[in-house]
């Protein structure tokens, strides 16, 4: 599983490693960090399958 810096959100979204099976397509929608050259983003929403899960839902 990937590293989160707030990973209490995770499983407050209904989100857990077994919702994800070995060959599983995820898809993580949100900000890539503008700094340095480390490939980090600020995940709001991941995809997995035909669930979304909202990290953020108070965001649209």
């Amino acid at each position: 599983m990937a590293r989160s810096g707030i990973c209490c959100r995770v499983p407050q979204a209904g989100f857990s490693e077994e919702n994800v099976k070995v060959g599983d397509t995820i898809t993580a929608y949100g900000h890539r960090r503008s700094e340095g050259d480390a490939f980090e983003m600020k995940t709001e929403r991941l995809r997995v399958g035909d669930k979304l899960y909202n990290l953020y839902p108070d965001r649209s």
